[in-house]
């Protein structure tokens, strides 16, 4: 076993073209990757943590990040338009990305060749994957959210409530696969129980919950570790953190001594659950005590908005 598989990493990026990784104990920056060609959209550490893949405009790179020098991998070939979403999946053998292009490509990691797509018939604005590791499910800019069957090939139409009126901006499905939130570009999040998913069977929705936990655009929503809370975040300014149970807020996260409205982008938990981490457009990564909302730590060092989080501490 790789002795950085015990590591925790916590990387962060935006648009001033620079990847950084902190020690989170001590928000200290102790390595910065060039991004030279475009702003960062997204992030995600393979399972082995020696490399680490991000998607921006036109651009999806590879970084060994174990590496003493900042090395660059690869860059792959045939990318256009930004990409929204990004990660691995069948233990790291597979990378997968989408976005505006339209597409979902699965990359064979052996060969960072292309092995499969999906092509839909406008700019895929949210991704996720399916703990089972055969299904995604997706949103776009008309609010709609499908589900593609890697096994098949098919995707299928979800049924919507009417408030999906505009973009799908995030969706999450909790780790045990029986819940999945989706937020909007109205404030709302939508919420369903899941069944079904295992072997030849396909994920079934149980049931839409509609709640407006936003008046201005709702960014991200997350469910935590151990599936006990939803995190949303939002132009508002705010992450705020609910129970799935019963959807009553436990703490929300905002910085007193704000000035105007920022942009909180991203979210990520720590795999006890207890702590989240936030990307906000005021340039700073946060790290909040999940029960009180209270901010733990500060990592500062971009010149320009934060947009995107890639953490992994298991």
């Amino acid at each position: 076993m790789n002795s950085s598989t015990n590591q925790i990493l916590f990387a962060t990026s935006g648009y001033d073209h620079t990847v950084r990784l902190w020690h989170p104990h001590n928000a200290m920056c102790y390595k910065i990757l060039q991004h030279n060609e475009s702003q960062v959209n997204c992030m995600a550490f393979h399972p082995n943590k020696n490399l680490m893949a991000t998607g921006g405009y036109q651009q999806v790179c590879i970084y060994d990040i174990q590496s003493n020098t900042q090395n660059l991998l690869m860059n792959l070939d045939g990318v256009v338009k930004n990409t929204i979403a990004i990660g691995f999946k069948d233990k790291g053998t597979c990378m997968y990305t989408a976005g505006e292009n339209k597409c979902i490509k699965l990359w064979d990691m052996r060969n960072i060749k292309c092995s499969s797509s999906f092509e839909h018939s406008m700019p895929i604005s949210s991704l996720a994957l399916h703990p089972n590791q055969l299904e995604f499910i997706f949103g776009d800019d008309k609010g709609a959210m499908y589900r593609w069957d890697i096994r098949t090939d098919q995707a299928e139409t979800l049924v919507m409530p009417e408030e999906s009126k505009s973009t799908i901006r995030s969706i999450s499905i909790n780790q045990e696969g029986t819940m999945m939130a989706a937020v909007n570009n109205e404030g709302y999040c939508f919420y369903w129980l899941l069944s079904g998913g295992q072997g030849d069977n396909s994920t079934m929705l149980r049931r839409c919950q509609i709640n407006q936990f936003h008046k201005r655009y709702a960014l991200k929503c997350l469910f935590s570790p151990d599936s006990t809370l939803l995190a949303t975040s939002s132009a508002d300014g705010t992450a705020k953190i609910w129970r799935t149970v019963d959807f009553s807020l436990i703490s929300e996260c905002k910085e007193s001594k704000q000035s105007g409205s920022k942009w909180i982008w991203d979210l990520a938990f720590t795999c006890d659950s207890e702590y989240l981490l936030t990307a906000s457009s005021d340039k700073v990564a946060r790290l909040w005590a999940v029960k009180t909302g209270e901010i733990k730590r500060d990592f500062i060092g971009h010149q320009k908005p934060v947009v995107c989080i890639a953490f992994s501490d298991t």
